[in-house]
C-alpha cells in the first residue's frame, strides 16, 4: 500500500509540477514515479516498516490535509497579490528557524515542500543537528505566532499523515 501511496504523490506532484492533466502526461508521470520509488526505497523507507499511523488513519486524515493546505496556499496567494498591487501595505521579510523535534526526515521534507508552495515563504535550510529548518517568510505576524501556526498545522494535520 505504501508503494501505490508513494508513486500515486510523486506521480501528482509530477502532474501539478506540468499544470497537465494529458493522459500521457499521467502515464509518464506513473513511469517515472514507479522507477523513483524503485530506486530510492530504501531511502524514502519503503522496506522496513514505519512507525506512526497506519494506512486507514492516513486515509482518514489525508482529505483534511489537502483541504487546510489548498486553504492555505489560496489565503497565501490572495495575500501576496494583494500586496504586489499596493491594495495591502508590504509585510516585513525575515528568516525564522522552525524546530522539527521528533518529525521523520519524509515528514520534515513534507512540510518544507508545502510551506514552499504557498506564495511568501520558502525553506532555506534543514539542520539536522540542531533539529531546526529555517524558512525565509513574507509575514507581519511575531515569530512565535508564524511558529505555532507551522507547528498547529503538523499536530493536527500533517502527523496523522506523514509524521
Amino acid at each position: 500500500m505504501r508503494w501505490v501511496i508513494s508513486i500515486l504523490l510523486l506521480t501528482s506532484v509530477y502532474l501539478l509540477m506540468l499544470i497537465s492533466l494529458n493522459p500521457w502526461d499521467i502515464v509518464v508521470g506513473l513511469l517515472l514515479s514507479t522507477v523513483l520509488v524503485l530506486l530510492f526505497r530504501s531511502y524514502v523507507g519503503l522496506t522496513t516498516p514505519s512507525s506512526g499511523p497506519d494506512a486507514a488513519e492516513r486515509l482518514r486524515w489525508i482529505v483534511p490535509f489537502i483541504l487546510h493546505t489548498a486553504w492555505d496556499i489560496t489565503v497565501s496567494a490572495l495575500q501576496v497579490a494583494l500586496m504586489v498591487m499596493h491594495v495591502r501595505p508590504l509585510a516585513r521579510m525575515r528568516f525564522i528557524e522552525i524546530p522539527f523535534d521528533d518529525d521523520t526526515a519524509a515528514g520534515v521534507a513534507l512540510n518544507a515542500l508545502l510551506t514552499t508552495l504557498s506564495p511568501g515563504a520558502v525553506m532555506i535550510d534543514i539542520d539536522w543537528e540542531r533539529r531546526v529548518t529555517l524558512f525565509h517568510v513574507f509575514d507581519n505576524a511575531e515569530l512565535s505566532e508564524i511558529r505555532r501556526i507551522y507547528r498547529d498545522f503538523y499536530e493536527r494535520y500533517q502527523r496523522h499523515v506523514l509524521p
